[in-house]
């Protein structure tokens, strides 16, 4: 496959809000994550990506609500966020993520974060381990989440000589990495990989081919314009043959 733009690198802010979108990687987050808070297997195919600006313009990164409101009264949503570098200041921001989206919901949600580069250590030595998921680190969220996790560099290494890859494990490595194209990546054998870096490009080709569509109407609307200026001189000089006339006029 060909590379991707660097402007649209494995967690940029765009690429990531179209990746995460995708029903398949939907099911690949909130399927573990929802079966580990004890609501069982049913969230394959019951979320979709929603809008993630709340009513005091806070804005998160990814939102994911169940499909119907029957589904709503038992499944909590969910919010992904993609951090180049997490912090307390980054902390306290997903403290107010969530009591928005508790507010909005009568839910309290999960959050999962996949932070791409750096993590503090005063965040670090508030984070455990998960014992179900072991590549995953867990903050206290006691008030305000159902579950806040972590996915780092560092807490998927150990799983990254597995033969097949945990999918969360090869989500975490596609955004960390930030490689353009599968060639470059370390387990660019692994199917998940594969299928993300397939995602990727469709979503990047998609988007392409709406802004050449807009580029399209731009020049449709700048030739319309031209030859409607084209016509008007020439009307005006039929109209009036001289020049200083024309000049007044």
């Amino acid at each position: 496959s060909f590379p991707l733009p660097k402007k649209y690198a494995p967690g940029t802010d765009l690429m990531s809000k179209w990746l995460l979108s995708n029903k398949d990687v939907i099911n690949m987050i909130v399927c573990p994550i929802i079966v580990v808070n004890g609501i069982g297997a049913e969230a394959k195919d019951a979320y979709s990506a929603w809008p993630s600006e709340w009513p005091n313009f806070v804005r998160s990164d990814v939102l994911y609500f169940p499909n119907s409101s029957a589904l709503a009264k038992k499944l909590p949503p969910v919010l992904i966020e993609v951090q180049c570098a997490a912090g307390m200041p980054f902390y306290r921001r997903l403290i107010k993520y969530c009591l928005s989206a508790e507010k909005q919901y009568s839910l309290m949600p999960v959050i999962v974060t996949f932070v791409i580069h750096s993590t503090s250590s005063e965040l670090l030595e508030m984070a455990s381990g998960h014992e179900q998921m072991p590549y995953i680190l867990e903050l206290p969220c006691q008030g305000w989440a159902r579950s806040c996790f972590l996915l780092t560099a560092s807490s998927i290494r150990p799983h990254l000589a597995d033969e097949t890859l945990n999918p969360l494990v090869a989500l975490a490595h596609f955004l960390c990495e930030q490689k353009l194209s599968l060639g470059s990546i370390t387990r660019q054998d692994d199917p998940t990989i594969q299928m993300l870096y397939r995602i990727a490009q469709e979503a990047f080709d998609e988007e392409a081919a709406k802004e050449e569509s807009k580029m399209d109407c731009l020049e449709l609307i700048t030739k319309r314009a031209c030859d409607q200026f084209e016509l008007a001189k020439r009307t005006l000089i039929e109209e009036v043959p001289s020049e200083d006339s024309r000049k007044r006029t």
